[in-house]
Protein backbone atom coordinates (compact mmCIF):
# COMPACT_ATOMS: atom_id res chain seq x y z
CA UNK A 1 0.00 0.00 0.00
CA UNK A 2 1.29 3.46 -0.81
CA UNK A 3 2.23 6.22 1.55
CA UNK A 4 -0.57 8.43 0.25
CA UNK A 5 -3.73 9.23 2.12
CA UNK A 6 -5.09 5.85 3.05
CA UNK A 7 -7.18 5.20 0.13
CA UNK A 8 -6.51 7.41 -4.83
CA UNK A 9 -3.34 17.37 -5.88
CA UNK A 10 7.36 33.67 0.67
CA UNK A 11 10.03 33.86 3.15
CA UNK A 12 8.17 34.97 6.29
CA UNK A 13 5.85 32.50 8.02
CA UNK A 14 2.36 33.71 8.86
CA UNK A 15 1.37 33.18 12.48
CA UNK A 16 -1.15 30.38 13.07
CA UNK A 17 -3.93 30.80 15.61
CA UNK A 18 -6.79 28.43 16.33
CA UNK A 19 -9.67 28.09 18.69
CA UNK A 20 -9.95 24.98 20.83
CA UNK A 21 -11.07 21.79 19.14
CA UNK A 22 -14.48 20.66 20.23
CA UNK A 23 -16.53 17.57 19.62
CA UNK A 24 -18.87 19.56 17.39
CA UNK A 25 -18.04 22.06 14.70
CA UNK A 26 -17.80 25.63 16.04
CA UNK A 27 -19.91 28.36 14.52
CA UNK A 28 -18.23 29.70 11.40
CA UNK A 29 -18.74 33.16 9.89
CA UNK A 30 -21.89 33.29 7.76
CA UNK A 31 -20.05 34.14 4.58
CA UNK A 32 -19.51 32.13 1.46
CA UNK A 33 -16.14 30.79 0.52
CA UNK A 34 -14.14 33.61 -1.02
CA UNK A 35 -11.01 33.41 -3.15
CA UNK A 36 -8.09 33.29 -0.77
CA UNK A 37 -9.75 30.91 1.69
CA UNK A 38 -8.24 27.44 1.87
CA UNK A 39 -10.18 24.62 3.52
CA UNK A 40 -8.22 21.86 5.27
CA UNK A 41 -9.70 18.60 6.50
CA UNK A 42 -8.06 15.65 8.21
CA UNK A 43 -8.88 12.57 10.19
CA UNK A 44 -6.78 10.80 12.77
CA UNK A 45 -6.46 7.38 14.27
CA UNK A 46 -9.44 5.00 13.87
CA UNK A 47 -11.92 5.69 16.61
CA UNK A 48 -11.63 9.46 16.44
CA UNK A 49 -14.81 11.47 16.11
CA UNK A 50 -15.25 12.14 12.43
CA UNK A 51 -13.35 14.41 10.06
CA UNK A 52 -11.75 17.55 11.53
CA UNK A 53 -12.07 20.72 9.43
CA UNK A 54 -10.61 24.22 9.50
CA UNK A 55 -10.33 27.22 7.16
CA UNK A 56 -7.25 29.32 6.49
CA UNK A 57 -8.50 32.81 5.64
CA UNK A 58 -6.93 34.95 2.98
CA UNK A 59 -5.30 37.10 5.69
CA UNK A 60 -3.40 34.08 7.01
CA UNK A 61 -5.56 33.43 10.10
CA UNK A 62 -7.13 30.04 10.81
CA UNK A 63 -10.56 29.19 12.17
CA UNK A 64 -10.82 26.62 14.93
CA UNK A 65 -10.99 22.93 14.12
CA UNK A 66 -14.43 21.37 14.26
CA UNK A 67 -15.62 17.82 13.63
CA UNK A 68 -17.88 16.85 10.74
CA UNK A 69 -20.15 13.85 11.12
CA UNK A 70 -19.83 10.89 13.46
CA UNK A 71 -18.16 8.33 11.22
CA UNK A 72 -15.02 6.99 12.85
CA UNK A 73 -13.26 4.82 10.27
CA UNK A 74 -12.60 7.11 7.34
CA UNK A 75 -10.26 6.95 4.39
CA UNK A 76 -10.09 8.34 0.83
CA UNK A 77 -10.40 11.94 2.03
CA UNK A 78 -10.65 14.40 -0.91
CA UNK A 79 -12.20 17.83 -1.50
CA UNK A 80 -12.79 20.61 -4.03
CA UNK A 81 -14.41 24.05 -4.13
CA UNK A 82 -17.25 24.29 -6.68
CA UNK A 83 -19.06 27.62 -7.10
CA UNK A 84 -18.14 28.78 -3.61
CA UNK A 85 -19.10 25.58 -1.81
CA UNK A 86 -16.73 22.97 -0.45
CA UNK A 87 -17.36 19.37 -1.50
CA UNK A 88 -15.79 16.83 0.86
CA UNK A 89 -15.87 13.12 -0.03
CA UNK A 90 -14.55 10.22 2.00
CA UNK A 91 -15.12 6.51 2.49
CA UNK A 92 -16.28 5.06 5.79
CA UNK A 93 -15.74 1.40 6.55
CA UNK A 94 -16.95 1.20 10.14
CA UNK A 95 -20.10 -0.79 9.39
CA UNK A 96 -20.45 -4.34 10.65
CA UNK A 97 -20.19 -6.53 8.77
CA UNK A 98 -17.60 -4.75 6.58
CA UNK A 99 -19.65 -2.43 4.35
CA UNK A 100 -17.58 0.44 2.99
CA UNK A 101 -19.57 3.41 1.73
CA UNK A 102 -18.81 6.84 0.29
CA UNK A 103 -19.98 10.00 2.05
CA UNK A 104 -20.36 13.33 0.26
CA UNK A 105 -20.75 16.46 2.38
CA UNK A 106 -21.11 20.07 1.25
CA UNK A 107 -20.22 23.18 3.25
CA UNK A 108 -22.68 25.94 2.36
CA UNK A 109 -22.44 29.73 2.38
CA UNK A 110 -23.70 29.98 5.97
CA UNK A 111 -20.99 27.58 7.23
CA UNK A 112 -23.43 24.68 7.68
CA UNK A 113 -22.88 21.20 6.27
CA UNK A 114 -25.28 18.82 4.57
CA UNK A 115 -24.85 15.29 3.28
CA UNK A 116 -25.89 14.48 -0.29
CA UNK A 117 -25.90 11.39 -2.45
CA UNK A 118 -22.33 10.34 -3.27
CA UNK A 119 -23.24 9.52 -6.85
CA UNK A 120 -22.63 6.24 -8.69
CA UNK A 121 -20.28 3.98 -6.75
CA UNK A 122 -20.59 0.57 -8.40
CA UNK A 123 -22.03 -2.54 -6.86
CA UNK A 124 -19.43 -4.20 -4.63
CA UNK A 125 -16.17 -3.59 -2.87
CA UNK A 126 -14.49 -0.52 -1.52
CA UNK A 127 -12.78 2.36 -3.28
CA UNK A 128 -9.03 1.84 -3.61
CA UNK A 129 -8.37 5.32 -4.97
CA UNK A 130 -10.34 8.56 -5.15
CA UNK A 131 -9.79 12.05 -6.56
CA UNK A 132 -12.03 15.07 -7.23
CA UNK A 133 -11.67 18.39 -9.06
CA UNK A 134 -13.82 21.32 -10.17
CA UNK A 135 -14.27 21.96 -13.90
CA UNK A 136 -16.55 24.75 -15.13
CA UNK A 137 -18.90 24.66 -12.15
CA UNK A 138 -19.11 20.86 -12.04
CA UNK A 139 -17.53 18.33 -9.70
CA UNK A 140 -15.48 15.64 -11.44
CA UNK A 141 -14.68 12.44 -9.62
CA UNK A 142 -12.31 9.60 -10.48
CA UNK A 143 -12.35 6.40 -8.46
CA UNK A 144 -10.93 2.90 -8.71
CA UNK A 145 -12.95 0.17 -7.08
CA UNK A 146 -11.64 -2.97 -5.42
CA UNK A 147 -14.16 -5.10 -7.29
CA UNK A 148 -12.74 -4.69 -10.81
CA UNK A 149 -9.75 -2.31 -10.31
CA UNK A 150 -11.03 -0.19 -13.21
CA UNK A 151 -10.66 3.58 -13.03
CA UNK A 152 -14.03 5.27 -13.52
CA UNK A 153 -15.05 8.89 -14.04
CA UNK A 154 -18.30 10.63 -13.10
CA UNK A 155 -19.54 14.22 -13.12
CA UNK A 156 -21.85 15.93 -10.64
CA UNK A 157 -23.68 18.57 -12.66
CA UNK A 158 -24.47 22.06 -11.42
CA UNK A 159 -28.05 20.97 -10.63
CA UNK A 160 -26.80 18.25 -8.27
CA UNK A 161 -27.49 15.28 -10.52
CA UNK A 162 -24.77 12.80 -11.44
CA UNK A 163 -23.86 11.46 -14.85
CA UNK A 164 -23.20 7.74 -15.06
CA UNK A 165 -19.70 6.46 -14.41
CA UNK A 166 -17.61 5.73 -17.47
CA UNK A 167 -14.40 3.73 -17.59
CA UNK A 168 -11.27 5.85 -18.05
CA UNK A 169 -9.09 4.45 -20.87
CA UNK A 170 -5.98 4.20 -18.69
CA UNK A 171 -3.96 1.18 -17.64
CA UNK A 172 -4.50 0.33 -13.97
CA UNK A 173 -2.84 -1.86 -11.39
CA UNK A 174 -3.73 -2.91 -7.88
CA UNK A 175 -1.22 -0.45 -6.39
CA UNK A 176 -1.75 2.66 -8.48
CA UNK A 177 -2.88 6.13 -7.40
CA UNK A 178 -4.32 8.95 -9.49
CA UNK A 179 -4.62 12.73 -9.28
CA UNK A 180 -6.86 15.10 -11.27
CA UNK A 181 -7.11 18.86 -11.80
CA UNK A 182 -9.36 21.14 -13.82
CA UNK A 183 -7.47 22.96 -16.57
CA UNK A 184 -9.88 25.35 -18.30
CA UNK A 185 -12.70 23.20 -19.63
CA UNK A 186 -10.58 20.03 -19.58
CA UNK A 187 -9.65 17.55 -16.86
CA UNK A 188 -6.04 16.46 -16.42
CA UNK A 189 -5.25 13.05 -14.95
CA UNK A 190 -1.84 11.80 -13.85
CA UNK A 191 -1.36 8.20 -12.74
CA UNK A 192 1.26 6.86 -10.34
CA UNK A 193 1.93 3.15 -10.07
CA UNK A 194 3.20 2.65 -6.53
CA UNK A 195 4.85 -0.62 -7.53
CA UNK A 196 7.74 1.61 -8.52
CA UNK A 197 8.77 3.76 -11.43
CA UNK A 198 9.86 7.22 -12.47
CA UNK A 199 7.42 7.77 -15.32
CA UNK A 200 3.86 8.97 -14.54
CA UNK A 201 1.31 8.39 -17.34
CA UNK A 202 -0.84 11.45 -18.14
CA UNK A 203 -4.28 11.83 -19.71
CA UNK A 204 -6.72 14.60 -20.62
CA UNK A 205 -10.52 14.61 -20.75
CA UNK A 206 -11.95 17.15 -23.17
CA UNK A 207 -15.22 19.05 -22.76
CA UNK A 208 -16.97 16.68 -25.18
CA UNK A 209 -16.22 13.74 -22.88
CA UNK A 210 -13.47 12.14 -24.97
CA UNK A 211 -10.18 11.04 -23.40
CA UNK A 212 -6.67 11.10 -24.84
CA UNK A 213 -3.27 10.10 -23.50
CA UNK A 214 -0.69 12.87 -23.30
CA UNK A 215 3.06 12.84 -22.75
CA UNK A 216 4.20 11.03 -19.60
CA UNK A 217 5.35 13.11 -16.64
CA UNK A 218 9.07 12.44 -15.97
CA UNK A 219 9.58 11.96 -12.22
CA UNK A 220 13.36 12.19 -12.15
CA UNK A 221 14.56 13.85 -8.95
CA UNK A 222 18.25 13.83 -8.13
CA UNK A 223 18.21 10.65 -5.99
CA UNK A 224 18.09 8.06 -8.76
CA UNK A 225 16.74 5.37 -6.45
CA UNK A 226 13.63 7.36 -5.43
CA UNK A 227 10.32 6.36 -7.00
CA UNK A 228 6.87 7.90 -6.71
CA UNK A 229 4.35 6.60 -4.18
CA UNK A 230 1.69 9.33 -4.48
CA UNK A 231 0.93 12.23 -6.82
CA UNK A 232 -1.19 15.37 -6.38
CA UNK A 233 -2.19 17.96 -9.02
CA UNK A 234 -3.32 21.60 -9.00
CA UNK A 235 -3.68 24.20 -11.74
CA UNK A 236 -2.27 27.59 -10.70
CA UNK A 237 -2.72 30.24 -13.36
CA UNK A 238 -1.36 28.83 -16.60
CA UNK A 239 0.84 26.20 -14.90
CA UNK A 240 -0.05 22.66 -13.84
CA UNK A 241 1.68 21.79 -10.57
CA UNK A 242 2.49 18.26 -9.40
CA UNK A 243 3.54 17.19 -5.92
CA UNK A 244 4.92 13.68 -5.47
CA UNK A 245 5.63 11.77 -2.27
CA UNK A 246 8.78 9.78 -2.92
CA UNK A 247 9.65 6.32 -1.67
CA UNK A 248 12.09 8.09 0.68
CA UNK A 249 9.25 9.94 2.45
CA UNK A 250 10.24 13.29 0.95
CA UNK A 251 7.95 15.52 -1.14
CA UNK A 252 8.98 16.69 -4.61
CA UNK A 253 7.50 19.47 -6.74
CA UNK A 254 7.50 20.28 -10.45
CA UNK A 255 5.26 22.20 -12.83
CA UNK A 256 4.25 22.00 -16.46
CA UNK A 257 4.46 25.21 -18.46
CA UNK A 258 1.81 26.08 -21.09
CA UNK A 259 4.35 24.89 -23.69
CA UNK A 260 3.95 21.36 -22.30
CA UNK A 261 7.44 21.10 -20.83
CA UNK A 262 7.89 19.94 -17.22
CA UNK A 263 10.45 21.39 -14.85
CA UNK A 264 12.68 19.00 -12.90
CA UNK A 265 11.19 17.63 -9.67
CA UNK A 266 12.97 19.18 -6.69
CA UNK A 267 12.78 18.39 -2.98
CA UNK A 268 10.37 20.86 -1.35
CA UNK A 269 12.32 20.67 1.92
CA UNK A 270 15.21 22.45 0.24
CA UNK A 271 13.02 25.57 0.21
CA UNK A 272 10.71 25.08 3.21
CA UNK A 273 12.88 23.32 5.74
CA UNK A 274 12.61 19.64 6.64
CA UNK A 275 9.23 18.35 7.86
CA UNK A 276 10.97 16.39 10.63
CA UNK A 277 10.01 12.89 9.55
CA UNK A 278 8.68 10.99 6.55
CA UNK A 279 5.58 12.41 4.84
CA UNK A 280 2.67 9.97 4.63
CA UNK A 281 -0.07 12.19 3.14
CA UNK A 282 -0.10 15.36 1.05
CA UNK A 283 -2.57 17.64 -0.68
CA UNK A 284 -2.23 20.76 -2.84
CA UNK A 285 -4.56 23.46 -4.13
CA UNK A 286 -4.54 26.85 -5.84
CA UNK A 287 -5.71 30.07 -4.23
CA UNK A 288 -5.26 33.62 -5.52
CA UNK A 289 -2.54 32.60 -7.90
CA UNK A 290 -0.36 30.73 -5.39
CA UNK A 291 0.08 27.06 -4.53
CA UNK A 292 -0.89 25.82 -1.06
CA UNK A 293 0.68 22.57 0.16
CA UNK A 294 -0.29 20.56 3.24
CA UNK A 295 1.50 17.44 4.46
CA UNK A 296 1.09 15.00 7.34
CA UNK A 297 4.14 13.18 8.68
CA UNK A 298 4.97 9.98 10.51
CA UNK A 299 5.86 12.22 13.46
CA UNK A 300 2.18 13.24 13.73
CA UNK A 301 2.82 16.73 12.39
CA UNK A 302 0.42 18.64 10.14
CA UNK A 303 2.32 21.23 8.11
CA UNK A 304 1.39 23.93 5.61
CA UNK A 305 3.35 26.04 3.15
CA UNK A 306 2.80 28.34 0.17
CA UNK A 307 4.65 28.67 -3.12
CA UNK A 308 4.27 32.10 -4.72
CA UNK A 309 4.05 32.78 -8.43
CA UNK A 310 7.72 33.80 -8.56
CA UNK A 311 8.83 30.44 -7.16
CA UNK A 312 9.50 31.47 -3.54
CA UNK A 313 8.30 29.20 -0.72
CA UNK A 314 7.18 29.91 2.84
CA UNK A 315 8.87 27.80 5.52
CA UNK A 316 6.71 24.91 6.72
CA UNK A 317 4.32 26.07 9.44
CA UNK A 318 3.05 23.59 12.06
CA UNK A 319 -0.75 23.82 12.03
CA UNK A 320 -1.22 21.68 15.14
CA UNK A 321 1.49 23.27 17.28
CA UNK A 322 -0.67 26.35 17.82
CA UNK A 323 -3.49 24.37 19.39
CA UNK A 324 -3.22 21.91 22.29
CA UNK A 325 -6.60 20.38 21.38
CA UNK A 326 -5.89 19.28 17.82
CA UNK A 327 -7.02 16.24 15.83
CA UNK A 328 -5.09 13.17 16.99
CA UNK A 329 -2.39 11.85 14.70
CA UNK A 330 -3.41 13.16 11.26
CA UNK A 331 -3.34 10.23 8.87
CA UNK A 332 -5.01 11.69 5.80
CA UNK A 333 -5.46 15.29 4.69
CA UNK A 334 -7.06 17.31 1.93
CA UNK A 335 -7.06 21.03 1.12
CA UNK A 336 -9.21 22.95 -1.32
CA UNK A 337 -9.19 26.60 -2.35
CA UNK A 338 -10.01 28.97 -5.21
Amino acid sequence: MSRRRTLLGLPVMVAVTMASLTATAPAEPTTAHVPGDVHLATFGIPGSTGVAHTVRRGDGSWTGFGYIGTNHSQRQLVSAIVDGEEHLIYEDYSGLPYRPSLHHRIRHADGSWSEVTPGPVGTTGSTNDLAVAAVNGELHRVRRGSDDQLMKHAVRRADGTWASEVVVPAATTATMNAAIAGVGDTLRLVVDDTAGGRILPSYVRYADGTWAQTADVPFTPAPAEVTATDVELAQVGSDLHALVIGSDGEVYHALQRPTGEWTTFTNVASQTGAPGSAVNSASITASRGVLHVAVATDGDRLLHTIRSGDGRWLPFGDVLAANSSSPPRPLSITIAGS
